[in-house]
């Protein structure tokens, strides 16, 4: 069989644009709401339309069932949905979306007087058919089914990017990740104390970092910050696939509401290309180019977007990141990107067809790096990962270049293991620990193979449930639910007061 690369792209647009789509008609008053979405609509349709790219991608049915399975496989593993353990953040996650099905919209605690405020898209569409059938258990399935779906979205544009669809791709996003055991080498036996072996062993066991930089593999991107991740990735190919469209500023606008901060990372990027693609300013109908509907309707969804986001508590937090040590952290920050990008940076560019786009991605890393938005490290952990993405893409392109010598293919493939193998720690413990659980054995005897090394809080220690076992409403689940500070919207912010229903 067959699919056209219109076809695919509008599967992808569909995806993406559905979350935004059931959030504005859910959380605002209709007369906002409906004639953005009639716009957005509109848009897609026309988008699709006016493709001529009328290529196909030549797939066979066994492969589209493979492909299937792939995603759904690793998704079900990285925990979407809560079959198996899931890393801590998902406690919180997972009881924001059981309030997502079970209350009516936007979702309002009336003793704290207090609106949910998170960056929800991904669950909006889940949520639906959690409260069609009114079961938080078909909302679960949902998510994975949904999640399902968007990875296959975007197996399906990596493939069209390539312009040939190959099953290991899977392997060279999955496996993808920085050299974090060489920044521990260079950087604990300097900065770390006389236990730093130990500590090396949880920083590669936890997907965590040596400095006071992060760059997560893809493999804690996809099972941490899930709802960004498959999202993020999908925008990222829509635009990369059709670099001169019109129609950049509107699929951008679709990532905001799944990915604040990934989406400040992409910004450069596609300002970058809304300037190069048109000439806006060289004459008075470039100029009016800027108002066309397109342009209109993306800048509408921001700005909803941001009004909504405008009211988190927490976004009183930004700044310049402290620094707690100079020379620590300018050297801290030297490996990470040398091992986390530069090395990949330089792989990656002979066959980097828009290097502009590569360079100021790069820059952007460098700057975003020391600010810090929220209280954690966050912003630098999130607005990095569109380099991220595109230096995995460029890999995949180089190893499969028809002139990539043999030895620069063995040189990646020895990247990604070395990167990527001890990336997989984490979740083979999850593994274990899912086993435990569903054949209701204690986990206490696990303990005993942290007396190996010295790791004081490293083992799945607090990871040991699934969602099954510690399902809360946010209203009563104390420091994991919505309450605390990240989840908190204010009343009296400009969006609950004139904006939401």
């Amino acid at each position: 069989m067959s699919l056209k690369y219109n076809t695919i792209q509008l599967f992808s647009t569909l995806w993406l644009a559905l979350g935004t789509i059931v959030f504005l008609l859910g959380f605002c008053k209709i007369y906002y709401a409906l004639p953005v979405v009639c716009g957005m609509i509109w848009i897609i349709a026309k988008q699709y339309k006016n493709n001529t790219d009328r290529k196909d991608l030549k797939l066979s049915y066994k492969h589209i069932g493979f492909v299937i399975f792939i995603a759904l496989l690793l998704n079900l593993l990285c925990g979407i949905g809560g079959y198996v353990v899931q890393p801590n953040d998902h406690f919180g996650r997972n009881a924001i979306f059981s309030d997502i099905v079970n209350y009516e919209w936007p979702i309002y605690d009336k003793t704290q007087n207090l609106y949910m405020c998170y960056y929800l898209a991904f669950w909006t569409v889940p949520a639906l058919f959690g409260k069609l059938f009114h079961s938080l258990d078909v909302g679960f399935a949902a998510q994975l089914i949904w999640m399902t779906l968007g990875s296959v979205a975007l197996y399906l544009e990596v493939s069209r990017y390539m312009k040939k669809a190959r099953l290991t791709y899977f392997a060279f996003i999955y496996l993808f990740a920085g050299l974090k055991i060489v920044e521990c080498l260079l950087y604990l036996p300097i900065f770390g104390d006389s236990g730093w072996m130990g500590y090396m062993f949880k920083v590669l066991a936890t997907n965590s970092s040596p400095t006071s930089f992060h760059a997560g593999p893809i493999v804690q991107l996809l099972y941490d910050p899930f709802n960004q991740t498959i999202p993020l990735f999908l925008c990222m190919m829509l635009i990369f696939n059709n670099l001169k469209s019109k129609y950049i500023p509107f699929i951008y606008a679709l990532i905001f509401l799944y990915a604040p901060l990934p989406f400040i990372g992409l910004t450069p990027i596609v300002f970058y290309l809304f300037l190069k693609n048109n000439s806006y300013f060289s004459n008075k109908e470039s100029w009016i180019k800027i108002f066309s509907f397109e342009n209109i309707i993306a800048l509408l969804v921001i700005i909803i977007v941001a009004f909504y986001f405008s009211a988190n508590i927490n976004g009183s937090h930004k700044g310049i990141r402290p620094i707690t040590n100079l020379i620590g952290d300018v050297y801290g920050f030297a490996i990470y990107m040398i091992f986390e990008f530069i090395i990949f940076f330089a792989i990656g560019y002979k066959v980097c067809q828009n290097k502009p786009i590569l360079w100021i991605a790069l820059g952007s890393v460098i700057l975003f790096g020391w600010f810090q938005v929220g209280l954690h490290n966050d912003f630098c952990f999130r607005t990095n990962m569109p380099l991220i993405f595109i230096l995995a893409l460029l890999l995949i392109k180089r190893y499969y270049d028809v002139e990539t010598s043999k030895r620069m293919r063995c040189t990646i493939v020895i990247l990604l293991l070395l990167g990527g193998v001890p990336a997989q720690i984490h979740p083979f413990l999850r593994y274990i620990s899912t086993y435990f659980v569903y054949t209701h054995q204690n986990q206490v005897v696990l303990n005993q193979y942290q007396k190996v090394v010295d790791v004081k809080n490293m083992y799945i220690m607090q990871q040991t449930k699934t969602r099954n076992d510690d399902l809360k409403s946010t209203f009563n689940c104390g420091s994991w639910g919505w309450m605390c500070d990240s989840f908190k919207g204010k009343p009296d912010s400009f969006f609950f007061k004139y904006i939401a229903k």
